[in-house]
């Protein structure tokens, strides 16, 4: 995928792995007593994909985009969070699920699709060995 996937079907195949990853977080905070909202998934989605896609189509304003779509979805977040919250000592926690989709899938995901786009798939496969060496040596050192 990184080297030989045109430039649409590796975003779609990244968006695929944010909603899997999605999946697996709300699977995580239901066994932790939480419920991540459906919109926190879709949130994830369209953060990848305005990175994926709005960071190498040389539009003007096009990070900018990208910044007031993960502001507007962490307002509707926070409130979809506190309209369905029930008065328990888990509100920050609630919170914190809701916006975890959107910041530690959709953001690095999208920056990888971004990445391949502007520099290259040699970049980003670069950047995928300098992370498999580093967890490696981590894990054998550690």
């Amino acid at each position: 995928m990184v080297w030989w996937a045109p430039p649409l079907l590796f975003l779609v195949v990244a968006e695929l792995l944010v909603v899997l990853g999605a999946r697996e977080l709300g699977a995580l905070a239901r066994a932790s007593g939480l419920k991540m909202p459906f919109v926190a998934t879709v949130s994830a989605v369209l953060v990848c994909a305005a990175l994926g896609r709005g960071l190498h189509t040389g539009a003007v304003g096009a990070p900018a985009v990208t910044v007031e779509l993960l502001l507007e979805s962490g307002v509707i977040l926070g409130v979809v969070v506190l309209v369905s919250w029930s008065g328990g000592k888990d509100a920050l926690a609630s919170a914190a699920v809701a916006l975890m989709p959107a910041l530690y899938l959709g953001l690095p995901i999208g920056a990888m699709a971004s990445l391949r786009q502007t520099h290259g798939p040699q970049a980003l496969f670069l950047l995928m060995l300098t992370v498999f060496t580093s967890d490696i040596a981590q894990y054998y050192t550690g």
